[in-house]
């Protein structure tokens, strides 16, 4: 029993299910210590410490039960073992990140990376890249990500591969590579209508191509493209409404709005401001809508001054 736990500990950590993962962990690291299996109680104790530093809130008991756990996890691993000292290098790394020495954990992230690659340890690399990615900026940060997709592609997991390929279109954006953005949004939306076309994930993502259409100076085509969403997540509204499908419709209102408003139809802009307030204003708290419909007054509010030359670029989501 105990050499299956790993398995779906494992899969509840991968998949953000920390408190069933912790469970799991701590059940594995009970038996293998009864069993004389030190190598397997190392790797357990380091699990249990990245678990709870990605899930427990600082400066609790429960955090700093985090600090037994990898001291055990230390001891009883070594550099020559390598299944135990990829778990021991994440688990040291987002501990950390969670202390906000963001430099320490990305040289961690990065010692990690070289090592999973050096011992043909792709999901780990891929993990490893990815937090890279996620404690670097600037041209490091895009660099990154390209690796984590990199492994994912080594590993075969397409549906990772597909959420990277959106980080990455976020990372562009936010540098203003606009068509790489575009590139890459798209490429993931693709990937996703493959694995899962009807689900939220496509629609977001035909989102997020809309809004890098807008982006790249195109609203005519982020016009076409958004029309064609919004009867989709429309009619799924009206059947089935909930705040998630309201904030999503408010955000293709939202962003229709932006681009007839770069398209000079003002009045077209100002209904389509005017419904994505409505929309995000019934969704609640889900992705700050509440927040982002007060902010819409504000920009039908500025459809009426006089034109400055300037575009104002949507807020990044």
């Amino acid at each position: 029993q105990t050499c299956a736990l790993p398995i779906f500990a494992d899969a509840d950590y991968g998949d953000r299910r920390y408190a069933e993962a912790l469970a799991r962990y701590r059940e594995i690291h009970e038996e293998a210590t009864a069993g004389g299996l030190d190598a397997l109680a190392g790797e357990a104790a380091a699990m249990i410490a990245a678990a709870i530093a990605i899930s427990v809130p600082p400066r609790t008991p429960e955090a700093a039960e985090g600090d037994v756990w990898m001291e055990r996890a230390v001891a009883a691993s070594t550099d020559e073992d390598e299944s135990a000292w990829t778990r021991v290098l994440l688990a040291r790394g987002l501990r950390s990140l969670r202390a906000r020495d963001v430099e320490r954990a990305r040289g961690t992230f990065i010692y990690l990376y070289n090592y999973s690659s050096g011992a043909d340890r792709p999901s780990r690399a891929l993990e490893a890249a990815y937090m890279a990615s996620f404690s670097s900026r600037g041209p490091e940060q895009v660099d990154w990500m390209r690796r984590a997709i990199r492994a994912a592609q080594v590993v075969d997991d397409p549906e990772r591969e597909a959420l990277l390929w959106i980080e990455l279109g976020k990372l562009l954006d936010r540098a203003d590579d606009l068509e790489s953005a575009l590139e890459a949004f798209s490429k993931g939306r693709d990937m996703i209508a493959v694995f899962a076309p009807g689900s939220s994930e496509r629609q977001r993502a035909e989102l997020d191509v809309g809004r890098a259409l807008w982006r790249a100076d195109r609203p005519q085509e982020a016009c076409d493209h958004l029309e064609r969403l919004r009867a989709i997540v429309q009619s799924q509204h009206v059947q089935d409404p909930s705040p998630k499908s309201a904030e999503l419709l408010g955000s293709i209102l939202e962003q229709l709005g932006e681009a007839h408003a770069g398209l000079g139809d003002i009045e077209r802009a100002r209904e389509f401001f005017r419904g994505a307030q409505q929309l995000l204003g019934e969704a609640g708290e889900v992705l700050r809508a509440s927040a982002r419909a007060r902010e819409m007054t504000e920009r039908i509010q500025a459809l009426d001054r006089p034109a400055t030359g300037q575009v104002i670029p949507p807020k990044r989501r």
